[in-house]
């Protein structure tokens, strides 16, 4: 499960921007990326193993939390996927 402590921490590592702007989709992905030592193209891929799921769902938690975009808008950033998919994982 995806925890709010571990999107904090991931987000405080990997983005040392101005606190001032949040990070966008781009930085979001990868600092997930960096975090679970998965690329970004897989991230935002079809693959359904686990490793590259959760850190899907880390990434798709945070950019829903920092950003406020839509379901519909997040699933169209993780390679056009309905919101349904989205929500659900």
């Amino acid at each position: 499960p995806v925890s709010v402590e571990l999107a904090t921490e991931i987000v405080d590592r990997y983005y040392r921007g101005s606190m001032l702007a949040k990070p966008g989709f781009a930085q979001i992905v990868d600092a997930v990326g960096k975090h679970f030592n998965i690329g970004v193209d897989e991230i935002k891929g079809a693959s359904r193993k686990a490793p590259v799921v959760h850190a899907r769902h880390v990434a798709v938690y945070i950019t829903r939390e920092i950003t406020g975009d839509s379901w519909k808008h997040i699933g169209g950033l993780f390679g056009d996927r309905d919101h349904s998919s989205i929500i659900h994982g």
